[in-house]
This record gives structure tokens, sequence and C-alpha cells, in this order.
């Protein structure tokens, strides 16, 4: 015999209600992972790493705790076998770690003195690699220029090509003189290159007679 729709619940029916899903709102966001947080949590591997940070940096006049180790790029570097094994790791990015604590990963430890040896925790401060370009330009400590190890140019050099156009030679012919390409010369006439150095850019495009020049100075500064 069919069983019948009509009959009530618990009535002799075969039919259950089902249960009610609960409501799920918005997903929670995942947790951020933070690098070192076992290190932290483990007063044996913790106590290993302030060991080895220990009594080998030198107390500067600037208040700098500089590392007296190996370096890499100008930041120290050291390694803790029991913690990380044979892998190299950042003295200053550790130094963070025991003293300040975790830190999540893809975020840089930046140096409000701009010493990269120095491991002093008061000096460390976190930061994305925007912040720390930011902190970097505000600073003045870009290798722009002359400071850009694979410069061929100097600004003298710079000031002298922009003076030639300016005065009617040909950018092919100021590229033989240099040593450099003809869109090379263009681009440092106009400004796109070597924007800081000093000499006249020429802002519009056409010839030395018709075309608009800036005077650029080494402060950055136009008139």
């Amino acid at each position: 015999m069919p069983i019948s729709s009509r009959v009530p619940k618990g009535k002799g029916s075969e039919t259950r209600a089902k249960a009610r899903r609960p409501r799920v709102g918005s997903k929670p966001l995942a947790p951020t992972a933070m690098w070192g947080e076992d290190i932290v949590r483990s007063r044996r591997k913790r106590l290993a790493v302030q060991q080895a940070l220990e009594g080998n940096y030198i107390v500067t006049a600037s208040g700098c705790w500089e590392w007296t180790g190996g370096t890499s790029h100008e930041y120290g570097t050291f390694r803790v076998h029991e913690v990380w094994g044979n892998l190299p790791v950042y003295t200053h990015r550790a130094s963070y770690l025991v003293h300040k604590g975790p830190i999540p990963v893809g975020i840089l430890v930046c140096h409000s003195c701009d010493n990269p040896p120095c491991i002093n925790p008061k000096h460390l401060f976190l930061g994305d690699d925007l912040a720390n370009l930011s902190d970097m330009a505000a600073k003045d400590r870009s290798c722009f220029g002359e400071r850009n190890g694979q410069a061929r140019l100097t600004e003298e050099d710079i000031e002298e090509i922009r003076a030639l156009r300016k005065a009617g030679w040909k950018q092919k012919d100021i590229a033989i003189r240099f040593g450099i390409c003809d869109p090379h010369v263009s681009d440092i006439i106009r400004g796109k290159r070597w924007r800081r150095a000093s000499g006249e850019t020429r802002t519009v495009h056409g010839n030395t007679k018709h075309g608009k020049y800036v005077v650029r100075r080494r402060n950055n500064e136009s008139s």
C-alpha cells in the first residue's frame, strides 16, 4: 500500500521531516600564516636563537647592534641548527622574532636606522614591499643616477648631452659621442631617464627650434 502524503507526520506516515540546515554566513577569514610562531612557543628553540644572537654584535654610538658574523647583501645571517637546520636566516628577522613576536608570512622586517647589519629590536619594524620602497624613497636611499652600479654615464655627461641637443646636435651623433644608443639619448633629452640630473629637457616633441624646454637642476627643482 502506498504511503499517503496526507497522513499527518508522526501518525503512521513514513515521511521524515528534513533537518534544518544552519544558516551559513560569510566564511571566516583564514588566519594569517606567521613565521616563527612555533619558535616563540618553544622555550628551548627561543633560547637557542637568543644565545646564537648574543655576543655576536657590537653596540655603536647611534645605538645600533651591528652583527659581526656572516653577511649576505649587507644583512647579517646565521644558522641555528637545532631550530632551522642548515638553513641560513637573516639575523634582523630572528632578532625581531625573539624580541617582538612572530612575523606574518610575506612581510618584511625593515630598519628605521637604515643600517642593514643592525639587529637592535628598537630599530626594526614590519612593512610590506611598498612600505619598504616608500621608506627608501623618503630617505633618498634609492640607487638612481650615478649610484646605480650599472650606470655608464655621469651627471656631467647628462648635462652635456642635453646642452648638445639643444644646440642642434643630432641624436645619433650624440649617441656615437657617448657610446650609447639613439633611444637612450631620446629618453635623456625628454627627461624619461636621469630625471634628477641637471640640464634642460624637451617637454614637447618636435625639432630643436620649436621644442619647449624646461630647466632641470640637481635638486630636482624646475623653472
